[in-house]
């Protein structure tokens, strides 16, 4: 993430985050090597998808991997919070904001479907709409 601040048209030098050099609690290895779909939802924190190569197979697999892990991140203090989803295979991964809920669509291990985050109280609500397939996009309209 590079930023620039409120009125200037520069980058601002003293701000830099990379996730490839963060540690990120609770995934294997303690790594992101890229970020997925995201949302910004204000006051410097936003959900997102982390690709979580220690998740990958040897040889990768892009069909079935689950290496694609949800995430709060924000953005000032440079933190991580895994979400209380599991991961899906990075193809299989959307999101959107719909009123105070955050919807993924993924193919977790409790099936493929659409699963919701509340925002106001930072949880998760499960699978709400299962699928027959995988879900890869979704909109709000």
């Amino acid at each position: 993430f590079l930023r620039i601040k409120n009125g200037e048209s520069e980058f601002d030098t003293s701000y830099h985050f990379s996730i490839k050099t963060q540690t990120i609690p609770g995934v294997t290895n303690n790594e992101s090597d890229y970020m997925y779909q995201k949302i910004y939802m204000g006051n410097g924190e936003l959900i997102c998808y982390l690709n979580i190569p220690g998740d990958a197979s040897n040889p990768v697999d892009y069909v079935n991997d689950k290496t694609a892990q949800p995430f709060k991140v924000n953005i000032y203090n440079k933190t991580f919070e895994k979400l209380d989803l599991g991961p899906t295979p990075n193809w299989s991964s959307c999101l959107v904001k719909y009123d105070e809920y955050v919807v993924f669509g993924m193919a977790a291990s409790e099936g493929p479907g659409y699963y919701l985050y509340h925002v106001p109280t930072d949880s998760v609500m499960g699978k709400k709409v299962s699928t027959s397939g995988n879900p890869f996009r979704i909109f709000k309209f």
